[in-house]
């Protein structure tokens, strides 16, 4: 069978339980090579580079956020904090449910989001770190105690706002800078609220981006490849 010369993105073949598909995509060979691992991994040393530079400010900043007289530091970074909710993750389920590919994107996205939760939730368990108004300041900890007031290290919500904006990163590679902006900026809200020291919250965002990367490379493009329900797809025949 003869292929249609009118396309001018890119058809990949993508097998099904029943027939092959050619899969129109409007994306070029350049948004393979901009995101994943092969680029972005390099930008985890200078998270943990900036974890180690705000440990002798923890205490500093987490008094200056907390004796705001105005609130307006946490007012200014609160408006970004959906992006450690629950109900975005309702409203991107429901974008990606429309996909045509929605079982690996929806499956890739539970990875991420779902995995960055447990781990991080481990770490704070191991570490044990009290959080900022609790115990005797940052360097207090108190390993495997499970309780709520000894799991500040690393901060849950930065990690899953950095996680999901990594992941939104891999949708969309164009825009990935403002995602990053976006999660790092509601990660630094929970220093602004008092729950976090700036190290928990600066590790926590490079502990989601770490693992966001890390499921992308062990589970490859097909599960963030955004196909948008309505771009061309064309079945054919197997026989001549």
């Amino acid at each position: 069978m003869s292929i249609p010369k009118v396309f001018l993105g890119k058809l990949t073949e993508v097998r099904t339980d029943t027939s092959p598909v050619l899969l129109y995509s409007d994306r070029s060979d350049r948004w393979s090579r901009s995101i994943g691992p092969r680029n972005d991994f390099k930008w985890v040393f200078a998270w943990l580079g900036l974890t180690v530079f705000a440990i002798p400010f923890d205490r500093v900043v987490y008094n200056w956020s907390w004796m705001d007289p105005h609130g307006l530091t946490k007012d200014a970074l609160s408006v970004v904090e959906y992006m450690s909710g629950y109900p975005i993750h309702l409203l991107i389920l429901s974008i990606l449910f429309s996909c045509w590919n929605r079982r690996d994107l929806i499956k890739g996205y539970l990875l991420i989001m779902i995995g960055q939760g447990v781990i991080c939730d481990l770490v704070k368990i191991l570490v044990g770190r009290a959080r900022p108004g609790f115990g005797n300041g940052p360097f207090h900890f108190e390993p495997f105690s499970f309780s709520m007031d000894m799991t500040s290290f690393p901060s849950g919500d930065a990690c899953a706002a950095m996680a999901l904006a990594t992941l939104l990163g891999f949708y969309f590679p164009r825009s990935k800078w403002m995602f990053w902006v976006l999660g790092l900026t509601a990660a630094l809200a929970r220093v602004a609220r008092g729950r976090h020291f700036l190290s928990d919250v600066f590790f926590g965002a490079g502990f989601g981006f770490l693992i966001a990367q890390i499921i992308f490379c062990l589970l490859g493009q097909r599960y963030f490849l955004f196909q948008a329900e309505g771009e061309r797809t064309m079945n054919f025949a197997t026989n001549d």
